[in-house]
């Protein structure tokens, strides 16, 4: 198992339950270091991240379509329509946004029924979970507005304006 993320360390409760499951787990935080993990083996299944430093998923997924029999997950904070599609194109069997309950990435990484995923009692509103994503950006880019701004591709002004409502820390 290959699990391709630069946010993903060997104490994400992802890894402990795959761990769990009797899966040996490879780490990659890096397009680079993915693909050095694909020299040496071919792995079963593998969850793929589709935003890195040195690259792109695109490329890992397009690798292990390359080699044959891996069955390949793309979950990333960067998905829209385009962007799965682009993904299964490329070789990848499913897509998942972030965030994503373990379970549920689980049941569809292993090709599981999705009925044996328990289901959230509360679904979070789409409000909240574009807050959160913008506050995780903010804080991966070190409390910059600016910088949040260009990577969330939005003008800064936008961004103050809705930090300022949401009551963030500036």
């Amino acid at each position: 198992m290959l699990v391709a993320d630069p946010e993903i360390d060997v104490f994400s409760p992802l890894v402990a339950r795959l761990l769990s499951e009797g899966l040996a787990v490879r780490l990659a935080t890096s397009v680079a270091g993915a693909k050095a993990q694909l020299e040496s083996d071919v792995p079963d299944f593998a969850l793929i991240e589709l935003k890195y430093v040195d690259g792109n998923g695109f490329e890992i997924v397009e690798a292990l379509a390359n080699l044959g029999t891996t069955r390949v997950v793309v979950q990333s904070n960067y998905c829209n329509i385009s962007t799965a599609v682009r993904a299964v194109r490329e070789g990848a069997s499913d897509v998942l946004p972030k965030p994503m309950e373990v379970d549920v990435v689980l049941a569809v990484l292993l090709g599981r029924n999705l009925d044996s995923a328990p289901i959230p009692d509360t679904i979070s509103r789409p409000e909240a979970v574009r807050i959160e994503h913008i506050k995780r950006i903010y804080t991966m880019c070190g409390a910059n507005v600016s910088r949040t701004a260009r990577t969330l591709c939005m003008h800064r002004r936008s961004l103050q304006r809705i930090m300022a409502r949401d009551s963030f820390s500036l």
